[in-house]
């Protein structure tokens, strides 16, 4: 905030690769303000952003009547966001619950005892939220499962742990639970299916929206001018 609140605010000349010839500039400039609203500014920050960028980068620039235009347009379909923060489970993993399969648990023949399923919980909660996997270290393990008794806990962490198998990663040991990383990487691969889909859907509105806007100024009709001889 200190770097921002000391930087000179000088604009710079655009260069060739920058520059927005005639005949783009309409297009470009409902793209810049589109992301200048999805980028969390207000309407008036918005407006004064994209005048600076027409001035400096469209070649003639627009009419600033016409920039105003574009960023009121914008700002009817634009929904900003609410300024809530998410809370810290979505925070720190966008997959907050594991799938429990009762039946499974029910007939588990491990016969844990009633502090050991306690542990086995608690470790199968930090292994999901390590996409499947725990670090092999009986000291860490212990804090994770919240056990009382170190020694008791060393003793019969094997058991709380059925399901899991010793891997190396990066010379460093781990424990995988492979169905829950399965699990993991399955939701995973849909979600970012769900955000490239909802990429997509938003890209293509936009497209829309500026060519309909294309259309329609180009359907208006147009001031001539009509000449008088001397």
């Amino acid at each position: 905030m200190l770097d921002l609140l000391t930087v000179e605010d000088v604009s710079t000349p655009a260069s060739d690769s920058d520059v927005i010839p005639e005949g783009q500039r309409s297009d470009a400039m409902f793209a810049e303000v589109g992301a200048l609203y999805r980028a969390g500014k207000q309407k008036e920050d918005v407006l004064r952003s994209a005048l600076e960028i027409n001035r400096s980068r469209c070649k003639p620039p627009l009419p600033d009547a016409e920039i105003r235009r574009i960023v009121a347009s914008i700002a009817k379909t634009h929904k900003p966001s609410d300024g809530r923060a998410k809370s810290p489970k979505h925070v720190r993993n966008p997959f907050h619950w594991f799938a429990f399969d009762t039946v499974e648990h029910l007939a588990d023949q491990h016969a844990l005892t009633d502090y050991q399923q306690g542990w086995r919980m608690n470790l199968l909660a930090y292994a999901w939220q390590g996409k499947g996997c725990l670090v092999n270290d009986p000291h860490v393990l212990f804090k994770l499962s919240n056990a009382e008794d170190k020694k008791k806990f060393k003793r019969e962490m094997h058991k709380a742990l059925h399901g899991f198998e010793q891997v190396e990663r990066d010379g460093l040991p781990y424990l995988v639970n492979q169905q829950m990383a399965d699990q993991y990487a399955e939701k995973s691969d849909a979600l970012e299916q769900k955000k490239e889909a909802g990429r997509q859907s938003s890209l293509a509105r936009a497209q829309e929206a500026a060519l309909a806007e294309k259309q329609k100024r180009e359907a208006s009709p147009t001031e001539t001018k009509v000449g008088v001889p001397a």
